[in-house]
């Protein structure tokens, strides 16, 4: 494609085929951008410059001293759309920023240091991208829900719950109490067709239990629930809590 756009036409030292070929090509050069491996000569500020070695498409500053990149047609995205990241105490857990501008996994919270620019791709930041043991599943501290049944029954609202294609386990800690008559309470965890093992409380003091489920043999939105029963007495789940693993 044409890069050199030619100034001198129309020129009265050239006949009318000359100028109509140097303007044509000037033409070409303005409609591609000037697109070439190398930058086009004799720039001029505010020039476009469609830069194919890069795959990036380029304008010329004001001062007519630099090329700067605007949109990135290897990544589809437009780099003008960066931000500065301010200097802190550093990345936690020995996370870094990459070239090719995500941010590797960080052990735990901490400050974005020693970067001078950073943007996220469109698309990146959705839920099957996320990894497990990343996402705190919800977790209810006040909800008191009655075991009051003498088979299995679903005691919680039911959730609407993501399972990464790479989750292993989902773990349900659950604090139990028993009413004026003790006895035994059960509690179990359903995820989508699965169901967990079961956690036995007996007596009337409050206590905490732990279970894991295994999903690694389902992905995507599940529903989710816990049920309950009793033995010889009703209970309460006081509070709960469900995390990945």
């Amino acid at each position: 494609m044409a890069q050199t756009y030619n100034d001198a036409v129309p020129a009265s030292t050239r006949n009318a085929l000359e100028d109509l070929t140097a303007i044509r090509n000037n033409f070409a050069a303005l409609k591609s951008c000037f697109s070439g491996a190398t930058a086009p000569p004799s720039p001029v500020a505010g020039m476009w410059w469609y830069d194919t070695t890069a795959n990036m498409l380029k304008i010329r500053n004001k001062a007519n001293n630099a090329w700067l990149d605007v949109y990135d047609f290897a990544n589809g995205c437009a780099t003008k759309c960066s931000r500065s990241v301010s200097a802190g105490t550093g990345l936690s857990g020995g996370g870094t920023l990459t070239t090719d501008r995500t941010i590797s996994h960080v052990a735990h919270t901490g400050d974005v240091t020693g970067a001078t620019t950073l943007s996220i791709a469109e698309d990146v930041v959705k839920m099957s991208n996320m990894q497990h043991g990343s996402i705190m599943l919800p977790v209810f501290t006040a909800t008191v829900l009655d075991i009051n049944k003498k088979s299995w029954t679903q005691i919680s609202p039911t959730y609407r719950v993501y399972i990464p294609a790479d989750a292993t386990s989902i773990q349900l800690s659950v604090q139990i109490s028993g009413g004026l008559g003790g006895g035994s309470h059960y509690i179990r965890l359903v995820v989508g067709s699965l169901t967990s093992s079961t956690v036995t409380h007996t007596g009337i003091n409050a206590a905490w239990s732990t279970l894991n489920l295994n999903v690694a043999s389902i992905s995507g939105w599940q529903t989710m629930y816990i049920e309950g029963y009793y033995g010889s007495g009703p209970g309460y789940v006081n509070s709960f809590g469900v995390a990945w693993m």
